[in-house]
């Protein structure tokens, strides 16, 4: 009787590690998604504020020489 206990044990505690090697593969790929995710969304942030102070370096410029050019 002990022994198919232990045997039944045993199943279930393997059954246990796979759910958890299952869950680990699973976060590991959700966190590879998030990071590429982040580092899209670093390089757009990055693009669009370069964008904008190239606009407002513009704007200065065209503004100075409309104030003291004309």
């Amino acid at each position: 009787m002990d022994e198919r206990f232990e045997r039944k044990f045993d199943q279930i505690n393997q059954r246990f590690n796979q759910l958890d090697q299952r869950r680990d593969d699973q976060s590991s790929q959700f966190n590879e998604r998030i990071d590429r995710l982040h580092e899209q969304m670093r390089v757009m942030m990055r693009g669009t504020v370069g964008t904008i102070a190239l606009f407002g370096t513009i704007v200065t410029v065209l503004l100075a020489i409309a104030q003291f050019g004309g």
